[in-house]
């Protein structure tokens, strides 16, 4: 037996039966369908709400930098992400710096209350008060002064306000989806600076963003990929798009090279169709990333947790489109779109996605967390039905409908069991990464 929940991204679902709430004036709800966890595929994995790693720190030991708005097209969903991620880590126990990057560029602190599960954070604008990068990155914004709170690399602890014992570790959660937060560029910084950060390390973020070096690592790796072809959007004559057509088939997928949330992407039957397409997504990218379609294809969906050589998968979740596909309106605007958490799938082929997921992510160095895509041509014949890696996303949407906290939960995880985890992972990759000889001394 199924039962639907309407969630809106302002806050927790109160009944079946009332409407969606929005989060702002663009964002709104998801049904999510959510079945019994005790008959997945699995045993749930065992949830703590304390950050145990090694010299057994405790969350009351940690502060957590919420970096979230971002110069990118995603800006928005940012804002409802981590007002998610916040509260679920308060409601850890972890304290929270909440810090914003206008889509200027500009770095603020913008005034942000605690909020209720769910509600968004409100957008960064040049009228908040301007920060330097490293005063956030580096803890000078809780009355330290400057010298506790170094970033030099030559630190007893990297990451903490103080040298000595019990201090406070400071971990950056860059919940800044799409370019110039989720591409490499926040990472470096943190990198740069020594300081722990949730999530993929830089060359893994990078890869993951660029959607046709996805598909290049992931045929290199002998992981099924649909056919496509990546060209310069603004550089393709009419012959040429005819060409495109005749090789991958119509109708065919057009996204841009660089960019999440399914902006910027369309579907093309004809000549002019497609090139029309290609201008759109020329609007957010040189490049544009072409595939075929997969007849009716489900999108099936995995989150990833861990760090190097210990990924885990969690159950498969699927998306059903209210639309023709599952674009930024479906996803945040229409309210009409399902999630199915966990998916209705063979247990077979729930183990091969989940197998698939992981394969996927190694191939591509992630560390923390990611979200696998699928297609799965179910109307095929059994013999020709097949599994497509379709993209990997290395900070996906963390709002409290989407598919990354809610396949967690699913398989047995709560948010603030999640957050905390994260967190762990992230310190865990930072004291494993200082372990070598890589700087001078």
């Amino acid at each position: 037996m199924v039962s639907v929940l309407p969630i809106g991204l302002t806050g927790a679902a109160k009944s079946t039966t009332e409407p969606h709430a929005a989060a702002s004036g663009r964002l709104s709800g998801i049904s999510l369908m959510s079945r019994d966890a005790a008959k997945s595929t699995t045993e749930p994995h065992a949830a703590t709400s304390v950050v145990s790693v090694t010299g057994s720190v405790r969350t009351e030991s940690i502060r957590l930098i919420v970096l979230y708005g971002g110069r990118s097209a995603e800006h928005d969903v940012s804002c409802v992400s981590a007002g998610y991620v916040a509260s679920c880590a308060r409601a850890a126990g972890i304290e929270v710096v909440t810090a914003g990057i206008c889509r200027s560029g500009a770095w603020v602190l913008p005034a942000a209350p605690e909020a209720r599960e769910g509600e968004p954070l409100p957008s960064p604008t040049e009228d908040d008060p301007h920060v330097e990068i490293t005063d956030i990155l580096c803890g000078n914004l809780c009355g330290t002064d400057r010298d506790a709170n170094s970033c030099d690399s030559s630190t007893k602890d990297a990451g903490s306000t103080n040298g000595g014992s019990g201090a406070t570790l400071r971990v950056v959660f860059p919940v800044l989806h799409g370019p110039f937060g989720e591409d490499g560029t926040i990472q470096g910084l943190c990198e740069s600076l020594n300081v722990p950060y949730v999530g993929a390390g830089v060359l893994s973020s990078a890869m993951c963003m660029d959607k046709p070096v996805v598909k290049e690592l992931l045929s290199a790796r002998g992981l099924p990929v649909t056919r496509w072809k990546v060209v310069k959007a603004d550089a393709v004559s009419a012959s040429a798009a005819s060409e495109l057509l005749d090789e991958l088939g119509s109708p065919i997928f057009v996204k841009p090279a660089n960019m999440g949330s399914s902006i910027g992407i369309s579907k093309a039957r004809s000549r002019d169709d497609l090139l029309k397409s290609l201008a759109l997504a020329a609007e957010f990218d040189e490049l544009a990333l072409l595939e075929e379609t997969v007849d009716d294809a489900r999108e099936i969906e995995v989150s990833i947790l861990g760090n190097l050589g210990a990924l885990r998968a969690s159950l498969p979740g699927e998306v059903v489109p209210s639309r023709e596909f599952y674009d930024y309106d479906d996803k945040y605007l229409c309210g009409e779109a399902m999630l199915l958490s966990p998916a209705e799938l063979p247990r077979e082929t729930s183990e091969k996605v989940r197998s698939l997921a992981v394969e996927a992510a190694d191939a591509l160095r992630v560390e923390g967390l990611a979200r696998v895509d699928f297609l799965y041509g179910e109307t095929a014949s059994a013999s020709e039905r097949r599994i497509f890696v379709n993209e990997i996303n290395t900070m996906p949407g963390f709002t409290p409908i989407s598919m990354f906290p809610r396949l967690w939960e699913a398989t047995g995880i709560a948010g603030r069991e999640l957050v905390a985890e994260l967190v762990r992972l992230a310190i865990e990759r930072h004291r494993r990464r200082a372990s070598h000889r890589r700087l001078h001394r």
